[in-house]
């Protein structure tokens, strides 16, 4: 199938998964298991398995309340 032939949905899908590979290829590169370059690209690019947001807005609620970290 052609450039041509895709809509504009599947051509951005097309390039994110590409870029998605290019980033999980490098960090394979630089030492990372397969496995561990997919956890990092999933969190980096769509949030998944990341919880830093969650964690540092449950820090900062026992802050707020004068708990101890």
């Amino acid at each position: 199938m052609t450039d041509a032939q895709l809509n504009d949905a599947d051509l951005y899908r097309a390039r994110d998964r590409e870029i998605y590979w290019e980033r999980i290829v490098r960090l394979v590169e630089r030492g990372l298991t397969l496995r561990a370059a997919h956890i990092v690209v999933d969190a980096a690019m769509f949030g998944i398995g990341c919880v830093e947001g969650t964690v540092r807005v449950e820090q900062q609620k026992r802050i707020d309340r004068g708990e101890e970290l």
